[in-house]
């Protein structure tokens, strides 16, 4: 005759636990995942995710967000003297396609006799991720690998992977991190282009950038310190100061050229900023201006005649070649 046993309490405890993790970790294992971190070398960086699920051709915002170590600096768009700015490589799923990173109102950090354009604090890059046409009822997973540059006195490549989790349709926004990408990434950005009757004139030396005065004194910006960062390379010192004048109609800042490369482009683009206090009490506006002083061509033009002189050109010299043939003949 055989008794069955039956196991003691403590193999019941351990029984039930093994059960009770086998469940918690399936559970996790289903949970979105609205964001990751890595602790690298000398910052903190975070992919964060605006929706903790997304709906079939529903779009969503995610940022790229670092936070340097003291003493240590990323960088804008456009480095400025020296830098490289911060990129994200995507791998999506089959029919999603994401934006390049976006770059909130930066700030000059000097280190004499260059300057450079970029962030000591936390900074928050944004981007729009679209999601595909299929079946929206299945987990996405979206990676990225993002690559950037870190400096100090010295500079330094650093990178991280990220892997977002996100559940399938209806589309619903993070409690917590939808708030804080509207906050501290989409306010940042600069504002579109004001209309303040903006002008801008280049000279042998200097860069001039003006406005009307009373049509920019209904915004919040004022006539207060003044910086224009340039989208592109060789236009300007970096390093150099800017000058504020004010008229009684319009306001010019004077900014010295590039005396190297002496950079002349049809639109000058980049980011005026206004204010130099914190954050909140600092607004930047992104233009997109045609050069040109007034009676003087601008590069467009110039490029227009040139090529307008050398067809000129080829076909006198083709009026020559052909002469003594023709004068041959007669």
């Amino acid at each position: 005759m055989y008794l069955p046993v039956m196991p003691s309490a403590s193999s019941r405890t351990r029984f039930l636990g093994l059960l009770l993790f086998g469940a918690a970790a399936s559970f996790a294992a289903t949970i979105p995942v609205p964001h990751t971190s890595v602790r690298t070398d000398h910052a903190r960086a975070e992919l964060v995710s605006a929706v903790t699920s997304i709906a079939p051709r529903d779009s969503f915002t995610v940022a790229l967000r670092l936070r340097p170590d003291s003493g240590w600096h990323v960088y804008w768009s456009n480095p400025g003297d020296a830098g490289m700015p911060p990129a994200l490589t995507w791998t999506l799923p089959r029919d999603w396609t994401a934006t390049p990173l976006r770059f909130p109102v930066p700030r000059r950090q000097d280190v004499p006799p260059f300057a450079s354009f970029g962030y000591e604090r936390e900074v928050w890059y944004p981007a729009k991720v679209f999601a595909g046409g299929e079946d929206g009822g299945h987990r996405a997973l979206v990676r990225a690998r993002a690559e950037w540059l870190i400096c100090r006195e010295e500079c330094l490549p650093e990178s991280a992977d990220f892997t977002l989790v996100l559940g399938g349709a209806p589309t619903r926004p993070h409690p917590e991190h939808a708030a804080r990408l509207q906050e501290f990434a989409l306010a940042r950005l600069p504002r579109p282009q004001p209309d303040w009757d903006w002008r801008v004139a280049y000279d042998d030396t200097t860069v001039t950038l003006s406005w009307d005065r009373a049509a920019a004194r209904a915004e919040p910006a004022g006539d207060g310190e003044v910086f224009f960062f340039p989208a592109e390379i060789g236009v300007l010192v970096h390093a150099a100061p800017q000058v504020l004048e004010l008229t009684e109609g319009r306001a010019r800042l004077v900014m010295r050229r590039d005396d190297i490369l002496q950079a002349q482009p049809d639109t000058l683009r980049g980011v005026i900023v206004f204010g130099a206090g914190d954050e909140a009490a600092r607004h930047g506006y992104e233009l997109a201006l045609t050069a040109g002083l007034p009676g003087t061509p601008s590069s467009s033009w110039r490029s227009g005649l040139l090529v307008a002189a050398l067809a000129l050109a080829a076909l006198v010299l083709i009026i020559v070649l052909k002469r003594p043939h023709v004068d041959g003949k007669r």
